[in-house]
């Protein structure tokens, strides 16, 4: 997907960007460059998608994006509407994309930047997206995460309760496609054991599977520290 980022012209911020750094940013952008959970202030915080290409034109800077799971979600619950390129100088003065926000309650600088739209991840007409995480431990993680589920803003967040209702809906299969991470054994197979569903954002309303926007802002806040 492509999105508008930044303009010439005097930012909110009372930074004044030219043409020449625009001309910076694509002449040293080297992708991919994170999105991230507003303007990071340390290596730990998670990227959320990445800009794989920008581009110059009359109007101002452009850049092409994906998601990842969490980033569609963190979209979804219409909590993060706003982007803010964040800049920084390489030694020689000129300037680079060190990174793309996604802003909440702070409106970005540049006023006209455009706010990011969610994508299909399937990398096939019905196929779910579906990755592996290797941690430290060795432990396996896989992601089965589904986000297009719609989107409920007021509904309350009990885990333990949401997590049951998605099992006696669905099984252990639709459970896996509610939440973040499955830690699955040496086969692969999905467990039988809530402890090991990760990061859960969905329960069950009036019969269908929803996503929770406070699920959402709940494991956000978690993995912010």
């Amino acid at each position: 997907m492509r999105v508008k980022l930044l303009s010439e012209g005097l930012q909110r911020n009372g930074i004044k960007i030219t043409r020449k750094e625009l001309e910076d940013v694509v002449k040293n952008f080297k992708h991919p460059v994170p999105i991230t959970i507003g303007h990071p202030k340390s290596d730990t915080a998670p990227a959320v998608g990445f800009f794989e290409k920008v581009e110059l034109k009359d109007d101002g800077l452009y850049g092409e994006y994906s998601l990842s799971p969490l980033g569609q979600i963190l979209l979804s619950s219409n909590n993060y509407r706003n982007v803010s390129a964040g800049l920084r100088k390489k030694p020689d003065g000129s300037w680079y994309l060190h990174h793309v926000a996604l802003l909440g309650a702070v409106p970005p600088a540049g006023e006209d930047a455009e706010p990011l739209k969610i994508v299909n991840l399937s990398d096939e007409e019905g196929e779910d997206f579906h990755f592996e995480i290797e941690l430290a431990n060795d432990t396996k993680y896989v992601s089965y995460a589904k986000t297009d589920y719609p989107v409920c803003l007021d509904c309350d967040w009990d885990k333990d309760s949401a997590m049951k209702r998605i099992v006696e809906k669905g099984g252990w299969d639709l459970l896996s496609k509610c939440v973040g991470a499955v830690e699955v054994d040496e086969e692969g197979k999905l467990p039988e054991a809530y402890s090991r569903y990760k990061f859960p954002y969905c329960d069950v309303k009036d019969g269908e599977v929803v996503i929770v926007a406070k699920a959402v802002s709940s494991g956000l806040a978690f993995l912010s520290g």
